[in-house]
């Protein structure tokens, strides 16, 4: 999970100057992220519908003891 949201922020960050080169055609490769995020989304679909919640906790700033902390669900 925490990989998607850093190729989101990444693709964000690299969208002027990748637009700036190729112009339009630029939606073609910047499209390729959130399509990966949607295949993700789609090879969790079954265990989260049956109730499972798929968690990844990463430490951010251990001495105040601050996390970050992902999971999906089906609401979400």
């Amino acid at each position: 999970m925490l990989v998607l949201l850093l190729l989101h922020l990444f693709a964000g960050v690299l969208a002027p100057v990748l637009v700036r080169w190729w112009g339009r055609q630029a939606f073609l490769a910047l499209a390729l992220v959130p399509a990966a995020g949607f295949g993700w989304v789609l090879s969790r679909l079954g265990p989260v519908l049956a109730g499972e919640e798929p968690r990844e906790t990463v430490p951010w700033i251990p001495a105040l003891q601050l996390d970050v902390a992902l999971r999906l669900d089906a609401l979400a």
